[in-house]
């Protein structure tokens, strides 16, 4: 802060002289001035005086002479205090405006993505309620939305990860699992087509897919499966690993899905984030970067919980929209299917 308030003084010490040319230019030539000129010609008596020794400066000389000098070294001082923070700014004012570009651009590509699934979500309503005939899909919609979860994984991978703490996309499990509460509410489909069938997590009323829809809130997140499963809000996969104590590893966190119109919902899906090997928030090296005197259950509660939210709404957020586009594709796909 006080870092902030020196420079805005030194910019505007700087400003002042550049916008009067005189005040610059005296400055700029002063020392040259003052030694070359008025103290080898205009100060003798009053700023210097001649002995058998030579010349030698008055204490009025001295006085002035250290000003000038203190004058000039402050100018070159703010000159290049400003010289190197105007690359700073530069290269700020860049990164600020290619942010601002991304920004924009995403905001673009989620409006496209909006239409697309308002689009689809009332040809699905054409077919559901007026018997229209569905549309052929020729595409294949549960691929699409591995690719989609796939880079799902490696942007949560970039965000969860630290100079002390990396993450590679491959610790990242993601899964979609969805229904079509229109046509049933009680069946449940899995996306990942090579997966095991999802009917012992939907049947399980201690899963945390029971425990997110029970709850009704747009996500709940575990970093430890451990105190999941001991809460009844966890049942374990064959994918779970067990530490040397015998407790589960990793982490797990399930995002709520729902896509739907004026007329109603049509589609709702749980999308699933999960780790195996290790939990998403290092309790351990958290604690050890706050010190000892903290409330620790507070403080991993708060990350953990601050992570879960940056997860919802800068990540899952992004891709819902697209998500929902193959998911109605879905949707088309098996109502052309049964006729």
């Amino acid at each position: 802060m006080e870092n902030n308030k020196l420079g805005a003084v030194i910019s505007k010490i700087h400003q002042a002289v550049e916008d009067n040319w005189i005040v610059s230019l005296f400055l700029v030539k002063l020392s040259g001035v003052w030694f070359s000129l008025v103290l080898a010609f205009f100060g003798n008596g009053w700023l210097t005086e001649n002995s058998a020794k030579g010349r030698y400066l008055t204490a009025l000389g001295w006085i002035l002479t250290v000003v000038v000098l203190l004058l000039n070294l402050g100018m070159s001082m703010v000159d290049r205090y400003c010289e190197i923070h105007a690359k700073d700014k530069e290269e700020l004012v860049k990164i600020t405006a290619e942010r601002d570009l991304l920004v924009e651009v995403n905001s673009s590509v989620d409006t496209i993505c909006k239409n697309k699934l308002h689009t689809q979500l009332h040809e699905i309503e054409n077919v559901m309620r007026c018997g229209q005939l569905a549309p052929l899909i020729y595409t294949n919609p549960c691929r699409q939305i591995q690719n989609i979860l796939d880079e799902l994984s490696r942007s949560i991978s970039f965000l969860i990860s630290d100079k002390a703490h990396r993450f590679d996309k491959s610790e990242i499990h993601t899964n979609l699992i969805c229904n079509f509460p229109f046509s049933d509410r009680s069946t449940w489909y899995n996306i990942d087509e090579y997966s095991a069938s999802v009917s012992n997590v939907v049947a399980n009323k201690k899963s945390t897919f029971a425990y997110l829809l029970d709850a009704e809130r747009p996500y709940v997140f575990f970093n430890d499966k451990q105190e999941a499963l001991g809460k009844g809000h966890y049942y374990p996969t064959d994918l779970d690993e067990v530490d040397g104590n015998g407790n589960l590893k990793g982490s797990i966190g399930c995002f709520l899905l729902t896509f739907r119109n004026s007329s109603g919902e049509y589609i709702k899906a749980v999308l699933t984030i999960a780790t195996y090997k290790r939990h998403i928030v290092d309790e351990n090296e958290l604690l050890k970067t706050l010190g000892k005197k903290v409330d620790t259950q507070k403080v991993i509660k708060d990350a953990c919980d601050t992570l879960a939210y940056n997860i919802n709404s800068s990540l899952v957020d992004n891709y819902r929209n697209r998500i929902g586009i193959e998911l109605c594709n879905y949707y088309m796909q098996r109502l052309s299917a049964n006729g």
